[in-house]
């Protein structure tokens, strides 16, 4: 987000911000109510058992916007959205979280679109130039991607 600070407005730059501090608020709330007692505000309980039952896949929604972003970064770039930096700074930053060990969500998602893309190519359906492009765009990333050991 701070890669985002100079620029205007971009609310999708906010979501996975929101999404990791929800997901630590959770933690930290289930924290609290363990020292107040057990049996203390059973609903906030129960509510933040389901943002920890639903964890992969608030993370997998943040990876995701995550990847998206970088794509829009282009397009703010043309409308004057954003300067000429932005793209090269989250390019390191997508980099970073695609190798990080810690974090497989990016990559898993990364992966993912790549087997969707893959999948609606193969399709018969499919337009010849439009199954070119596919193929050319899965190419372009993954001769983007960073190396990972």
């Amino acid at each position: 987000s701070i890669i985002f600070l100079y620029a205007a407005p971009i609310t999708l730059a906010l979501a996975p911000v929101f999404l990791f501090a929800l997901l630590h608020a959770a933690s930290y709330s289930l924290t609290l109510l363990d020292t107040l007692g057990q049996n203390s505000w059973w609903g906030a309980r129960m509510l933040i058992s389901f943002v920890e039952f639903q964890s992969r896949n608030i993370l997998r929604i943040a990876a995701f916007n995550e990847i998206l972003l970088l794509p829009l970064v282009g397009f703010f770039i043309l409308s004057g959205k954003t300067s000429l930096v932005t793209p090269f700074l989250y390019y390191r930053f997508l980099g970073l979280r695609y190798s990080s060990r810690r974090n497989p969500y990016c990559r898993t998602m990364f992966h993912e679109l790549r087997l969707y893309l893959e999948h609606l190519a193969y399709s018969p359906k499919c337009p010849g130039f439009l199954k070119g492009l596919i193929y050319k765009l899965i190419q372009f990333a993954g001769n983007l991607a960073p190396a990972t050991a």
